[in-house]
């Protein structure tokens, strides 16, 4: 069981290494076709105010709701069942507040890197 854990590890390492090192020696316009590329520039040029407001109120919503789930969770500190629901919103409002935030990192790095 152990070897086969350590065959499938090392051949998704292998994998993304071989995935990664064909897009390497690529250019920009060999990924992405010319078209999508000026349309994703446009867009990212006339948008990007809205696009970064909407990221910015996700993000200082997601800081709100952990706040309020942290008063909630000081209030039901004697009950287990309430206390084991609370800890899973905060995780599940922590990861999508995480992945939202990380969206808008993503989106500066590739249209810096491609446009």
């Amino acid at each position: 069981m152990k070897s086969k854990k350590m065959s499938l590890t090392a051949l998704s390492f292998m994998s993304v290494f071989f995935m990664s090192s064909v897009f390497a020696n690529a250019s920009a316009t060999d990924v992405i076709p010319k078209g999508l590329l000026t349309a994703l520039t446009n867009f990212y040029t006339e948008y990007t105010i809205f696009v970064y407001g909407f990221i910015a109120f996700g993000v200082l919503s997601g800081v709100l709701a952990f706040i309020i789930l942290f008063m909630q969770l000081g209030a039901a500190s004697t009950n287990p069942h309430a206390r084991a629901f609370l800890l899973f919103e905060m995780t599940m409002v922590g990861i999508t507040t995480a992945l939202l935030g990380g969206f808008a990192v993503i989106m500066e790095i590739y249209f810096k890197m491609f446009a």
